[in-house]
């Protein structure tokens, strides 16, 4: 479990880490509305780093750490929207990889204590 619970805790770190540094403190926070994607659909709305102000340098140390750990899928979405989709070897969208929902549980269990302690910068 500990594996599962640091990567959670770096992946949580680098969303803090990737905030754009020229934000205005005077100006009202970004208020994106929640995307759902469609039932009966394979399409995921998406954006990018680039577009989010996020600092692009650091996607590929995370995703080489991520890979170093055996990661088979790693997923960022903000508010979601898909931001950063990777798959390790001998895996991709289709495979049935078996800590899904435990992973995305820890997820947000981690994010929103992370949340409600005032830990994202906005």
């Amino acid at each position: 479990m500990k594996p599962q619970l640091y990567l959670s805790l770096l992946v949580l770190f680098f969303t803090l880490g990737c905030s754009s540094d020229d934000t205005n403190e005077n100006e009202e926070p970004e208020t994106d509305t929640l995307y759902f994607p469609p039932i009966n659909s394979d399409t995921w709305e998406t954006t990018t780093v680039s577009e989010l102000g996020w600092n692009t340098s650091e996607i590929q140390p995370l995703l080489n750490y991520v890979e170093s750990k055996g990661t088979k899928a790693f997923l960022i979405l903000k508010n979601g929207k898909m931001i950063v989709e990777w798959y390790g070897t001998n895996s991709d969208a289709d495979s049935n990889l078996p800590w899904n929902s435990a992973a995305k549980t820890l997820m947000a269990f981690t994010t929103g204590i992370a949340q409600e302690e005032g830990f994202f910068k906005y």
